[in-house]
C-alpha cells in the first residue's frame, strides 16, 4: 500500500493537433471553467431577502413539532414587522397548524387565460375570479397587484414602453405593485449571462438589466420577483397572500377605468377590437384611448393619413410605424 501511494500517476491524452477532437476537448474545458467562475461570482453577490425594517429575513429551521400540512413561514411577507404577523407567529399550541387553510381567491385578467398559469393556480387551490382588468394581471389583495411577464413579453414591453406605463399605473392605485418575471421550465433560470452584467460599468440602453434598473429607479414602489415556473409562481402567490385580505372583485374591476363618461356609460364595448388596437405598433397605453375615441372603428384607423395619426397619437415615430403597417402591401404571400 505504501508503494502504491508513493507512485506518481500521469495521464496522457493523445489527439491530433488542430483537429475536431482537440476543439471539442478545449470547448468542454472552457465551458466548465466559465461555469465555476460564474458560480463563484454569483455566490459572492447573492442577495438576501430584506424586510421592510431593513433586517435580513432568514428562514428559521423547522422545530420538532412539524406542520403535517407542510406549511412554512412566508420568506418575504409584505408588511413585515407589523402586528398582522401574529397570524403566522402565533400557532395556538400547534392547533392552527393542523387546521387546513384555504388558498384564497385571486382576481385574474381575462387576457391571462391564454397562458396556463390560471389553470395551475386553480389546481393549487385558489378561487379564480376572471374579469377585464385595466391595471395589473393578478389582484392578490386590495393592496397587492401583480403584472406577470414572460421573458419574450418582457423584452417586447420594454421596447414599446408599455411596461413603464403599467408599472406607473400599479404604483398609483396599489400599495404593493409587483412585477413578476416568469421563466420557462425548460430554459436556464437566468435573465442574461454574467458576462453581460459585467461587460461595463455604464448603463446601456439595449441591455435588459439596465432597463430593469432604470424601471426600479423611476418606480421606487415596484417589487420585482423572479419565478422559475408556473408551479413556483403559485407558491409565491400563496406566500404573498399571507396575512392579507381577500381582493374585492368590484373594486379591482373599477380601478383604472377611463374617466370619460361616454366610455363609462357605454356597456357595449368591443373588447376584441380594443385588444387588437393595443397590440398595433406605435400604440401605447397613453394614446390608445385618444385613437379609439377619434376613429371609433379599426377601419377608420386604417383610412387615416399619417398626419392625422400623428396629431391623434402625438408621436411621429409611432404614427409612421402604424401607417406603414396598415398601408404596406403583403408581399411574398403564396398563391392558392
Amino acid at each position: 500500500e505504501t508503494e502504491g501511494h508513493s507512485r506518481l500517476l500521469r495521464i496522457y491524452m493523445l489527439f491530433y493537433a488542430e483537429s475536431l477532437e482537440q476543439q471539442k476537448f478545449c470547448t468542454a474545458v472552457d465551458r466548465e471553467r466559465k461555469v465555476f467562475k460564474s458560480l463563484i461570482e454569483q455566490k459572492a453577490v447573492m442577495m438576501a431577502p430584506i424586510a421592510e425594517d431593513g433586517t435580513a429575513v432568514v428562514e428559521k429551521p423547522t422545530s420538532s413539532l412539524r406542520d403535517p400540512l407542510g406549511a412554512t413561514t412566508p420568506l418575504l411577507p409584505f408588511g413585515a414587522g407589523s402586528s398582522s404577523n401574529n397570524a403566522v407567529t402565533r400557532q395556538a399550541g400547534g392547533l392552527l397548524a393542523k387546521a387546513k387553510k384555504k388558498a384564497g381567491s385571486i382576481v385574474v385578467d381575462m387576457r391571462e387565460f391564454m397562458s396556463n398559469l390560471p389553470g395551475v393556480l386553480h389546481a393549487y387551490g385558489f378561487q379564480i375570479s376572471p374579469c377585464t382588468l385595466e391595471v395589473g394581471d393578478y389582484i392578490l389583495s386590495p393592496e397587492i397587484c401583480v403584472e406577470r411577464k414572460a421573458i419574450p413579453d418582457l423584452i417586447q414591453s420594454f421596447g414599446s414602453g408599455r411596461l413603464f406605463q403599467q408599472a406607473k399605473a400599479m404604483a398609483k392605485h396599489y400599495r404593493y405593485p409587483v412585477l413578476l418575471i416568469e421563466f420557462s421550465g425548460d430554459k436556464a433560470f437566468a435573465l442574461q449571462g454574467p458576462d453581460d452584467w459585467s461587460s461595463g460599468s455604464d448603463i446601456s440602453q439595449r441591455a435588459l438589466g439596465s432597463k430593469l434598473s432604470l424601471l426600479a429607479i423611476h418606480v421606487p414602489k415596484l417589487r420585482i420577483i423572479w419565478s422559475r415556473s408556473t408551479q413556483a409562481t403559485a407558491d409565491i402567490f400563496a406566500q404573498l397572500k399571507s396575512n392579507q385580505e381577500e381582493p374585492r372583485f368590484e373594486d379591482a374591476q373599477q380601478i383604472g377605468i377611463p374617466e370619460d363618461p361616454h366610455l363609462r356609460s357605454n356597456n357595449n364595448v368591443n373588447q376584441a377590437a380594443l385588444d387588437v388596437l393595443q397590440k398595433l405598433p406605435g400604440v401605447t397605453q397613453t394614446n390608445w384611448r385618444q385613437l379609439a375615441s377619434k376613429a371609433k372603428t379599426l377601419s377608420r384607423i386604417a383610412a387615416m393619413s399619417e398626419e392625422e395619426l400623428r396629431k391623434v397619437m402625438n408621436s411621429s415615430k409611432g404614427a409612421k410605424a402604424l401607417f406603414n403597417l396598415l398601408n404596406t402591401a403583403c408581399v411574398g404571400v403564396p398563391s392558392l
